[in-house]
């Protein structure tokens, strides 16, 4: 019994809880998948939205809320508000400059 704890006690910690659930996958691919379908059940809801995403590290929320502009051109403005690295808010600015997805002026 006493060498089940000791295994126990020496195994690597679980990662960290995280609010979106998405951190513990390793994939980066699938951690980032995972992220999009939470954040795109919650685009109807602005302020919740918004405060989810500011809990994300900021290449990951860029990376995320450029691709929600490319699948949601008409919100893409809002969405590109949030973006915070000098190469996000230049992709995020081609995205908005396209009047025929929906996302222009």
């Amino acid at each position: 019994m006493w060498m089940i704890l000791v295994a126990l006690a020496c195994s690597d910690p679980p990662p960290p809880a995280s609010p979106d659930g998405c951190a513990a996958i390793e994939e980066p691919t699938a951690r980032e998948d995972c992220r999009l379908e939470r954040a795109l059940g919650l685009l109807d809801d602005r302020p919740a939205f918004e405060a989810w995403i500011a809990t994300l590290e900021p290449v990951s929320r860029d990376l995320l809320l450029i691709r929600l502009a490319v699948q949601q051109p008409q919100r893409a403005r809002w969405l590109c508000e949030h973006v915070t690295t000098a190469e996000g808010q230049e992709r995020c600015q081609r995205i908005v400059g396209r009047p025929h997805l929906g996302g222009g002026p």
